[in-house]
């Protein structure tokens, strides 16, 4: 047994959040925690952001998608591959229905505009499905992280 004088990882209870240095050391004790870490490639950036439904204005380029959103890149584009291209309407409806003050969209040509790195973030959002309007008193809202009810 190897005893480090400081931790590999420290999970800090009241807020749900797990810190760590290094992804390669605590994916030997967390097994999967690399498919939630994972960074989208410069290349699946690119090629993300070359998806029909996106137009890019202002000069945004690759170079300013920040890592938080090349993480959440990383996620959506498993999920728009597992969607069924049938859907895909049902999601520029859902995004633009939450998003209508944060992201424009043109109904003609069926895209999101992305002008900013905060625009692309609540677009990646919405294809994650993390927005959802309460029961009682219908307020919009943003899941700050998701867990799939069995």
């Amino acid at each position: 047994m190897v005893v480090n004088s400081l931790p590999d990882a420290i999970y800090l209870k009241a807020s749900d959040t797990l810190v760590f240095k290094s992804l390669a050391t605590i994916s030997s004790i967390f097994k999967g925690i690399d498919v939630l870490y994972k960074e989208a490639t410069d290349e699946e950036v690119e090629n993300f952001l070359e998806e029909d439904f996106i137009e890019l204005t202002d000069e945004f380029t690759i170079d300013k998608v920040s890592k938080p959103n090349r993480k959440r890149v990383a996620l959506a584009m498993d999920t728009l591959a597992a969607l069924p291209v049938d859907d895909r309407d049902k999601m520029y409806s859902y995004i633009h229905s939450y998003c209508d003050q944060k992201l424009t969209f043109g109904q003609a040509n069926s895209k999101f505009s992305i002008t900013t790195d905060n625009e692309l973030k609540y677009l990646l959002y919405g294809i994650e499905q993390r927005f959802y309007t309460t029961m009682l008193g219908q307020e919009k809202r943003l899941a700050n992280s998701v867990q799939t009810m069995d």
